[in-house]
């Protein structure tokens, strides 16, 4: 519990910058949509002049895309972006900053397996997502329903709890990554390195569909436009995403417990 507790409060500050960085999504998505609703024709016409293809990579469903859940569908494709960013970074320097502070040695003189090191690490990092999360939720309500425009209130939720789904699979991918290497020497660039290139992935399997590109798109296994256009998750994408994650965490706990750790 103490290690936890120790986590917690090294990412309080951490908590706090990305809580408001991504509600600030929330926030511009709010100050945008009004007048996009007024003048919905026009701004379809913008679209209308881009390539199809371009649209396609996008995320844009031009029937929907000035509707509040269309349009909110679009903004949200960069707040998964973001938390990506965010649950990779937190997943792999939780570990990776141990070996590069030389405090790892320390830490595993204390009473307390290996096992349970990297689960109240494992618990800190996925405690510290959640309230991120339920901050970021509770802004976007708000905001939705301010705003007093209709909405489909269960698949404004379901792209809202996606969010959480595609955090904890870049979770996992920061976990075994710092759990595998000795030192990160250069952690943001390592995850913005991988993550940016997930999304350049996903646009890829939008602007090919149909090509087998999905199968290791991360960031489109939720496609907004999909959940709007289904009211529902592809369960398919829902079982490898869990799986996928648990298995990453199962082989971080395998290469933990039998890592070389050298003294400071």
């Amino acid at each position: 519990m103490n290690i936890f507790k120790h986590e917690i409060a090294a990412l309080k500050v951490s908590i706090l910058k990305w809580a408001l960085g991504i509600s600030f999504l929330a926030l511009f998505w709010t100050a945008m949509y009004p007048s996009i609703a007024r003048d919905s024709e026009n701004f379809k016409k913008i679209f209308n002049d881009f390539p199809p293809d371009v649209l396609s990579a996008l995320g844009v469903m031009l029937d929907k895309v000035t509707s509040l859940n269309g349009f909110y569908s679009f903004i949200f494709s960069y707040v998964s972006l973001c938390g990506a960013i965010m649950a990779m970074l937190w997943g792999l320097t939780v570990l990776s900053k141990e070996s590069s502070g030389k405090t790892m040695d320390f830490l595993l003189t204390k009473p307390a397996k290996r096992s349970v090191i990297l689960t109240n690490k494992l618990l800190a990092v996925f405690f510290s997502i959640v309230l991120v999360d339920v901050i970021y939720y509770a802004v976007t309500s708000a905001c939705a329903y301010l705003m007093n425009y209709d909405f489909d209130v269960k698949v404004f939720i379901l792209i809202n709890l996606s969010l959480l789904f595609i955090e904890i699979m870049f979770l996992a991918i920061g976990f075994i990554i710092g759990a595998v290497f000795k030192r990160i020497k250069a952690p943001v660039s390592v995850t913005l390195g991988i993550v940016v290139g997930f999304f350049v992935i996903g646009l890829l399997d939008r602007l090919f569909e149909d090509s087998g590109i999905k199968n290791i798109s991360l960031l489109t296994y939720f496609d907004p436009n999909s959940i709007i256009s289904n009211s529902s998750y592809d369960t398919k994408y829902v079982i490898i995403s869990l799986a996928l994650s648990i298995i990453l965490i199962i082989f971080s706990y395998i290469f933990f417990s039998k890592k070389d750790i050298h003294s400071a």
